[in-house]
């Protein structure tokens, strides 16, 4: 970067020998962590009797949720009003189906319909439609009230409060976030949302839930965006007002894999879905509207039809389902209105601009105590947003770096306003030359 020295620079270059080493054996410790801490006491009823999970919506993630369950031995009751959406669905579980009979690794058993009854005896319903709040509103209206008495309620939402939610389900005693991430069949995280009127033994429940499913949990307070996604946001956020200022996509998609990161914002994107990033995004603004650009790229290509990989293009185009992303000669004139080029950025800068909005947002939500310790915003965006775990995780990294250092990066991005503001606790980190996490590091050498 411009202003600052080679040092600097080289919180960004790749890390070799024994740098790697170090961040991978962090990365086991924090998995082991969380493997380990299981509920105190054994939780008896809920997970050890869900026979049955209700899912409803059949769309991309929804039919991933079943697939984790039916993995798992649990049986699966899928839910959508769309005949389309089920017969999409029902390939796919059926072909999971006959490979783990003839694999003999589990029992399949799974249903699909139309008709709510299917949902009348599940043990926990998961909500996994649109990630529109009203829609998910009407949704709990409809269907929350068939559950029997003790079935647990939980929402996979991504980014809208559960308190939105709550006046829609019968007891908010028995409803909370189980947040899967995306794809839910690669990424191990699990976001455990506790609302505010979730009891301690549905979320413990849950938790333990969790770890059934072979998953990692992490427990998060009820904030727009949560942990995962509000940490998320700002690296896509960035990565579209780099491309309105004429830098790239497949540029900036290039520096965010440089970093180590699994795929660039644009990539990303066009997984998730353009739609479903579009609803998020406008979630986080109204609740960050300083920190969060709504972009007029994302309708643009919504209105066009141009969704990401499930429509075949977005911002690249995808021949086939699962192939690699292609440049679309179609975009840039698609686009064209809304690129005023400012110059040139070098990988590093382009880099800085991705990650750093990160680690100042996961430090906010340190802040807010979203999380209950700092160990766990570095699994949720290891495990829930393939962070590359050469690095050891966001907060590691930042910790190799050093405050002081990471505010002398953060110098020449200030005029880009209050998303590089610094917030408190890391200007506090610089000050006295402390660290995300040294409590814990300390006592995980000690055992």
């Amino acid at each position: 970067m411009p202003d600052a020295d080679s040092s600097l620079c080289n919180a960004f270059s790749t890390p070799t020998g024994e740098a790697v080493t170090a961040a991978e054996s962090h990365v086991i410790r924090l998995t082991e962590r969380a493997r380990n801490h299981r509920p105190a006491g054994r939780v008896e009823g809920v997970p050890q009797s869900v026979s049955a999970v209700g899912i409803c919506g059949a769309g991309i993630m929804g039919t991933g949720i079943a697939l984790v369950h039916l993995r798992q031995g649990v049986r699966v009751k899928l839910y959508d009003a769309s005949a389309t959406a089920l017969e999409r669905a029902h390939a796919v579980l059926s072909r999971e189906a006959a490979r783990m009979v003839a694999d003999r690794s589990a029992d399949a058993e799974f249903q699909v319909g139309r008709n709510p009854e299917l949902l009348d005896d599940c043990d926990l319903l998961i909500e996994s439609v649109a990630e529109n709040r009203e829609l998910k509103q009407r949704v709990f209206q409809q269907l929350a009230g068939r559950l029997g008495p003790h079935a647990l309620i939980a929402t996979n939402t991504s980014t809208i409060r559960l308190a939105d939610l709550v006046p829609a389900v019968p007891d908010a005693r028995r409803f909370c976030g189980l947040h899967f991430c995306n794809p839910p069949t690669e990424r191990s995280l699990v976001e455990i949302v506790r609302a505010d009127g979730t009891s301690t033994a549905t979320l413990t429940a849950l938790v333990a839930y969790a770890l059934r499913l072979d998953k990692l949990p992490i427990v998060v307070c009820d904030r727009p965006g949560f942990l995962v996604n509000r940490v998320l946001l700002p690296y896509l956020n960035e990565a579209l007002e780099m491309f309105c200022q004429g830098i790239g996509l497949a540029e900036i998609d290039r520096a965010g894999r440089a970093f180590g990161m699994q795929l660039g914002p644009f990539e990303l994107l066009d997984l998730i879905g353009i739609d479903t990033a579009m609803w998020a995004g406008r979630t986080l603004w109204e609740a960050f509207p300083s920190r969060i650009t709504l972009t007029p790229v994302l309708p643009r290509l919504v209105k066009v039809g141009r969704l990401g990989r499930k429509t075949g293009c977005g911002f690249y185009q995808y021949p086939t389902a699962d192939g690699p992303a292609q440049p679309d000669p179609e975009l840039p004139a698609l686009l064209a209105p809304y690129v005023r080029p400012q110059g040139a950025l070098c990988d590093t800068q382009i880099i800085a601009r991705l990650i750093l909005p990160m680690l100042l947002e996961a430090t906010r939500a340190i802040e807010e105590n979203v999380v209950a310790h700092p160990a766990d915003v570095d699994l949720g965006l290891l495990f829930g947003l393939a962070f590359p775990p050469s690095r050891g995780g966001l907060l590691y990294w930042a910790d190799g770096v050093g405050a002081a250092n990471i505010l002398r990066l953060l110098q020449p991005l200030a005029p880009l306003g209050s998303r590089m503001e610094p917030p408190p606790l890391l200007r506090t980190l610089a000050a006295t030359g402390g660290r995300y996490y040294p409590a814990w590091e300390e006592e995980s050498s000690d055992g």
